[in-house]
């Protein structure tokens, strides 16, 4: 009846189910307890939508921010194969580094710059920047250096907005390494982080930087504040200033023309031509209904890619104007990535997945979903998302574990739960609890969503009960608040609906809970009643029908009806209200 979603690279509806069981098959007593020790205090899940991700140089990897961290997942497996631990506070960007791309670099809100090998996952060298690193770009052509937005003030109480936009060299002239527990002095005496400051050059101010991207070729470096577009040469250190009617959110040069993009808060894509000299030119590119979330170019600059609110991917033929499509790809489209050889593109959704898109055949191939209830954690203040409708989202009332697999179910897209491998630190499966289709929203109307606020498991796991509720748009009188139990088949390894009990109390349900021994069923509601639901076992005869078995074969025989209930009947479990009683406080 409703199939369950699994990570991995077959990201098609059918097939689906068994493979969320066999991805996490349930560990001995021995194993899990090894696991639990080697993840205890380890925080786990992160959301891998806030920022872009980056593809390795030969396309095999992928490397997504995720809180202080960043997770490296197969391109080919879509399986987590590896970690970089070392920041303290969010990490903000990830690319690979311009001189040799083997390596990677990070940025965090700690204040550094972090070379990793991805190869052993280990940090080479660290950069100290001495504020709050937001954003992070590179030119091919300057091999030794990255460009930075950054914040002194970021995360203080009387902080503001202003941010330095400048470079950093990647000349290592420290002789601290990552490993190292505190500086060691130079044969000069003097102390790294002295010379590292030496690294860093501010080239201009700007309030509220919400993105920032380099020409290929290294010349011109460009970054948006609201309604401004900042267009600074690096070669004669001019900076411009180009102003449009709307907040822009985004921005991407083009790789070989002299040109860039930028998307705004009403869905249209500006074209900056001669962006270099006062009398800019600018042509305007409109699909979007809303603001245009992402932006890209593909490697030889023949598409141009943008993607928002409405979970559609859109490619731009920039020579004949026209359209292409990827659409219902489950949320907004964040960031958008192309790969190295121009065959992949990476889609950051708001759904906290990052879904891999075939160039050739623009389909999606793969998907890495995160946990899916951090995307509400910590979402990244960038204008961007300013307009993405933020629906508030809070964990239910108690953790909940499938006693089956001891898998975490936690709220994930509006009207679904996902099942969610703790000690694995991996998404595996997804039940869609109400059917829904991804429809974008009318202006600045919200659709109101289906919440799931209670979830419960009886002691093996045969059966759950969910509790769903749609708030009313005006008073309580239209709210929608539904109880359903589902059975697991043990064949599909999937829960299917059973029992479906609309308005179960006339309150909100506040407690849910299986008797640990009988197949008893308790809910508490806010109206201070509870109920007592029991498991009730009917059986159904067959009942033949003489005048539809004639129409379907003329030579057919009457059949007696006493003979037709010797045919094996069908037993049908369902639930019911058993008590009811009026003493709760």
């Amino acid at each position: 009846m409703t199939d369950s979603k699994v990570q991995g690279g077959d990201v098609s509806a059918g097939g689906v189910a068994s493979a969320a069981s066999a991805v996490s098959a349930p560990l001995d007593k021995k194993s899990m307890l090894a696991v639990m020790h080697a993840h205890m205090g380890v925080a786990v899940g992160g959301p891998l939508c806030e920022y872009a991700p980056a593809f390795s140089n030969d396309n095999k990897q992928l490397f997504c921010c995720a809180g202080n961290i960043v997770k490296v997942y197969s391109t080919i497996t879509s399986e987590q194969v590896g970690i970089f631990r070392g920041h303290a506070a969010p990490v903000t960007g990830v690319l690979l580094h311009p001189g040799n791309p083997s390596l990677v670099l990070t940025c965090s809100l700690d204040g550094t710059v972090r070379c990793w090998n991805p190869a052993e996952f280990l940090c080479v060298e660290t950069f100290k920047v001495g504020a709050a690193v937001l954003h992070m770009t590179s030119a091919k052509r300057c091999q030794n250096m990255v460009y930075l937005n950054v914040n002194p003030r970021h995360g203080e109480p009387d902080g503001d907005n202003s941010c330095l936009i400048g470079s950093l060299s990647l000349e290592s002239t420290s002789a601290r390494k990552s490993h190292d527990a505190k500086p060691q002095p130079d044969s000069d005496g003097k102390q790294p982080q002295q010379q590292q400051r030496r690294l860093w050059k501010q080239l201009y101010g700007a309030r509220n930087c919400t993105g920032l991207a380099v020409t290929s070729d290294g010349e011109h470096l460009a970054s948006i504040s609201a309604r401004t577009l900042f267009v600074y040469s690096l070669k004669t250190r001019v900076l411009l200033k180009h102003h449009h009617v709307r907040p822009l959110h985004n921005l991407a040069f083009h790789p070989t023309d002299s040109y860039l993009a930028t998307g705004d808060a009403k869905g249209q894509i500006l074209l900056w031509y001669k962006f270099h000299a006062a009398d800019v030119v600018t042509s305007v590119l409109h699909w979007h209904a809303h603001a245009v979330a992402s932006l890209a170019f593909t490697e030889d600059g023949a598409y141009l890619l943008s993607g928002g609110e409405e979970a559609v991917l859109v490619f731009w033929q920039l020579d004949t104007g026209h359209r292409q499509y990827v659409p219902r790809l489950g949320g907004t489209i964040t960031a958008i990535t192309v790969s190295p050889d121009g065959n992949r593109y990476a889609l950051a959704c708001f759904d906290n997945a990052i879904r891999l898109v075939d160039a050739v055949s623009s389909k999606v191939v793969a998907q890495i979903q995160g946990l899916q209830h951090a995307r509400a954690s910590a979402v990244r203040s960038s204008a961007a998302l300013s307009s993405t409708p933020h629906v508030p989202r809070s964990l239910m009332s108690e953790l909940v574990v499938e006693p089956r697999h001891r898998l975490l179910v936690l709220p994930g897209a509006p009207g679904a739960i996902q099942f969610y491998d703790v000690y694995r630190d991996r998404h595996v499966s997804e039940l869609e609890i109400v059917h829904r289709n991804f429809v974008s929203r009318v202006d600045d109307e919200h659709s109101i969503p289906t919440r799931i606020e209670r979830v419960a498991f009886n002691r093996d796991g045969r059966w759950m009960a969910t509790v769903e509720r749609r708030a009313g748009a005006s008073d309580e009188t239209t709210e929608v608040l539904v109880l359903k139990i589902w059975r697991l088949d043990e064949a599909l390894q999937q829960y299917q609906l059973n029992t479906r009990i609309n308005a179960p109390h006339k309150g909100r349900v506040t407690a849910l809970k299986f008797h640990p021994n009988r197949d008893l069923l308790v809910t508490a509601s806010a109206d201070n009643t509870f109920k007592v639901w029991t498991l009730t076992e009917r059986t159904l005869e067959p009942v033949i029908n003489d005048a539809l078995r004639r129409a379907r074969d003329p030579n057919a025989m009457d059949v007696d009806q006493k003979e037709a209930r010797k045919v094996s009947p069908d037993t049908l479990f369902a639930w019911r209200c058993d008590g009811v009683s009026d003493e709760c406080c």
